[in-house]
């Protein structure tokens, strides 16, 4: 039945739209130290993690580069071809690859912060800017999904972030403010059976024509970032930092596809941080920050809604009433059912002698996807939760230095739970599994 195919393909289709959860790539440094940055900074990306780290950061320049190598599988299990019966699907039961031709990804960084003190004078404002990758999904498959279009299925989902700054120093306290011009590009293929108007037993598109190849499509929006820190000693310093939800442009090419007709804002951020210097030459630094992903429409809104539908008989049963889902692009439109995330980041840097330090660190978050909504997140594979890092910095001279840094991300496996395909779906369930390999280098210049 047309109505099965529908509701089947829903959950995996916009599982695709989900990014890599909070994935900031910034600062081969921070990076080596399991990513903290909120009390202590390393260079010129200082202010992307805290705006008022800056005022600890001397003039200078930064330039790097990462490159990150991901692998998954996703496995659909008892999958039946109807509501709750039939033979199984061999449609949709078996083991899939989403990373053909997309299986990693390379991105930049680049910060510059500078005293405002002329003549040799040291002044208690700086300035800066800094631009990073925030986020960067890209998934795609060799064949059509049949179950969902006639062409290769993927998306592709980056999220750029270019921030001015100005820090302040006033004795033992930094403050600092950055304004945060965030950019988005999406780029959705091969979603063609949703691309039409919603009927009785079909969710459709609140806006058919804007659901599926139609090539990339950009939105931006203006936020900030307010952030504090206490030098408590010389060796003890604790920040603070808030990021409030930034409202984004829409994306008017795919406003038949995510929920609110195309509108993907910035979650909220706060975090914490602490460090302390706990020997001349090292020093170990804590972070926890939480996303709020909760308040995302587009990525919290349940895919299936509070409406039901009464099934036709035959060949169903009589009085056979399913849950329904809202139609694509509506504002109560299907998204995941994501939870909010919380990272926590420790990290430990050793200053060896003059030229060489060495770093190492751990980073650990819960992830948004429930065991019970494996099918609708099946395809983004977004299961990693620890990542351990190292890194090393070289400095050759007194104003050039190049650092480099290593990580690996443990393989994740989520076994859904057996109810995880509802009924609707023909029943069964997911598992999946993510692991990743990524490595940086950076050029860092004081002035």
């Amino acid at each position: 039945m047309k109505l099965n195919r529908y509701i089947v393909a829903l959950g995996g289709m916009l599982s695709l739209l989900a990014p890599q959860a909070e994935a900031v790539i910034m600062s081969v440094k921070s990076l080596g130290m399991g990513g903290v940055g909120i009390s202590y900074a390393k260079d010129a990306l200082a202010a992307g993690f805290n705006p008022a780290t800056a005022a600890d950061v001397e003039n200078r320049a930064d330039l790097g580069i990462t490159y990150a190598n991901f692998k998954g599988k996703t496995e659909f299990q008892n999958n039946r071809t109807n509501v709750g019966f039939g033979p199984l699907n061999p449609l949709v039961n078996g083991s899939r690859n989403p990373y053909h031709k997309s299986w990693w990804i390379v991105a930049p960084d680049f910060g510059i912060n500078y005293n405002l003190g002329g003549c040799g004078c040291e002044s208690n404002w700086y300035i800066g800017l800094v631009s990073y990758n925030r986020n960067y999904s890209k998934v795609t498959y060799k064949d059509p999904l049949v179950l969902i279009g006639t062409t290769p299925g993927g998306l592709e989902y980056i999220n750029q972030t270019v921030s001015p700054y100005v820090a302040y120093k006033w004795n033992c306290m930094n403050f600092g403010i950055s304004l945060n011009w965030q950019i988005a590009r999406i780029k959705v293929n091969g979603f063609q059976n949703f691309d039409e108007a919603p009927q009785p037993f079909e969710p459709g598109s609140v806006a058919p024509g804007a659901v599926t190849n139609r090539g990339y499509n950009y939105s931006n929006g203006l936020g900030v970032t307010l952030g504090w820190q206490w030098h408590i000693t010389d060796d003890i310093a604790v920040g603070l930092t808030y990021q409030p939800r930034t409202k984004m442009s829409r994306f008017n090419k795919y406003r038949g596809f995510i929920a609110q007709h195309g509108r993907f804002n910035i979650p909220q951020k706060v975090g914490f941080g602490i460090s302390w210097r706990f020997t001349p030459c090292a020093t170990v630094a804590f972070d926890i920050e939480h996303i709020q992903w909760s308040k995302i429409p587009a990525v919290a809104n349940p895919v299936i809604g509070n409406q039901t539908r009464t099934l036709p008989s035959p060949p169903f049963p009589p009085n056979t009433v399913i849950p329904f889902p809202n139609s694509l692009g509506g504002n109560n439109g299907p998204g995941f059912g994501w939870k909010s995330q919380t990272y926590y980041r420790v990290g430990v840097e050793w200053v060896f002698n003059d030229c060489w330090t060495f770093r190492a660190g751990f980073r650990h978050v819960n992830m948004p996807i429930r065991r019970s909504q494996t099918a609708l997140n099946a395809l983004t594979l977004e299961t990693l939760e620890d990542i351990v890092l190292g890194g090393a910095t070289y400095k050759w001279d007194c104003s050039n230095e190049i650092s480099g840094f290593f990580g690996w991300g443990f393989n994740k496996r989520i076994k859904g739970s057996e109810d995880s395909i509802p009924q609707l779906l023909g029943g069964g369930q997911v598992n999946f599994e993510q692991r990743v390999w990524v490595v940086g280098l950076s050029w860092g210049r004081m002035f």
